[in-house]
């Protein structure tokens, strides 16, 4: 069994890691993946489908090159790090998964696992600041202590903290990044969640620059009526024409697509994480084109 043996807590996730001690009792072992379940601290929201498919088929082709760690609650095995193998496995229909099994408590966990995604995976902002949120209510550690965890500064965890005041509208634009960090930030300044949420509509419909969005805050400071709220009822009803073409778009591309609206310009937007899925895109919308389409051996690509 893996043994932990360290007292304080280190800065980052190879210093928390860094004293678990292996004995030589079976270090890695084959668990089955049916016996495994998600970690309750995991920060993350959303996994997405695309980049899990990606890992399963490398998975399928090399293997889980590195084990995941759990820890043993009961009848069942708690992931502590590596919940994207996990779910690529269970996507690969595979019976069991190298792991190694910790002794962590429920700080060290929560600690692991907000750390590992930072480190490793982009948070959204709101995914972040609920992490540094859980973990203050579960550990009652610092906010400073936090950001020496992360390598971050204590004003950085102070404003994504300070995220989860606003209105749950405004925090799913942040999710879907419609809105940023610095669209984001200015509206806490407004006095009601009401009129958060009509400037948020607003600066996403004219997609405002951060400096233009503190404008927009100290006019509605002087004058709250300054967004009628008929300009923001046509904008709402402007948006779901968008994000119902969104859908489709997505639908039809099998990946994320977003509209930007812009006072002049307007923009669409298609993700993809691989050579092969931004392949697959452009097969799909040029289709007559599809022979024309190569990849260099050095994973750069042209049509």
């Amino acid at each position: 069994m893996v043994k932990k043996t360290h007292n304080g807590l280190g800065k980052g996730l190879d210093a928390l890691l860094k004293d678990v001690k292996i004995t030589d009792d079976t270090s890695i072992r084959q668990i089955a993946v049916s016996r495994i379940v998600p970690n309750p601290f995991q920060p993350r929201m959303d996994f997405a489908d695309a980049a899990i498919e990606e890992l399963a088929q490398s998975i399928k082709k090399h293997g889980v090159l590195q084990p995941i760690l759990v820890r043993k609650r009961e009848n069942i095995y708690q992931i502590i790090a590596g919940e994207r193998r996990w779910r690529a496995c269970k996507k690969n229909n595979m019976a069991e998964i190298p792991a190694i099994l910790c002794d962590y408590n429920d700080s060290e966990t929560a600690q692991i696992a907000l750390i590992e995604n930072l480190q490793r995976e982009n948070l959204n902002a709101i995914e972040e600041a609920a992490a540094y949120g859980q973990l203050i209510k579960e550990t009652g550690i610092k906010q400073s202590e936090i950001a020496q965890y992360v390598g971050k500064s204590r004003s950085h965890v102070a404003n994504f903290l300070r995220l989860l005041q606003l209105p749950e509208m405004v925090q799913q634009f942040i999710k879907e990044g419609v809105l940023n960090m610095g669209q984001a930030k200015p509206l806490l300044s407004l006095n009601t969640e009401k009129l958060q949420i009509k400037a948020a509509v607003y600066i996403i419909a004219k997609s405002l620059s951060a400096r233009n969005v503190e404008m927009l805050v100290k006019k509605l400071l002087n004058n709250p009526e300054y967004l009628s709220q008929k300009l923001v009822n046509n904008i709402q009803a402007k948006d779901v024409f968008i994000n119902d073409t969104e859908d489709k778009l997505t639908a039809f591309l099998g990946t994320k697509v977003n509209i930007r609206k812009g006072k002049k310009k307007s923009k669409i937007e298609i993700e993809f994480t691989s050579v092969e899925e931004l392949n697959q895109i452009i097969e799909t919308l040029l289709p007559v084109e599809k022979k024309y389409i190569q990849e260099k051996n050095n994973g750069d690509f042209f049509v």
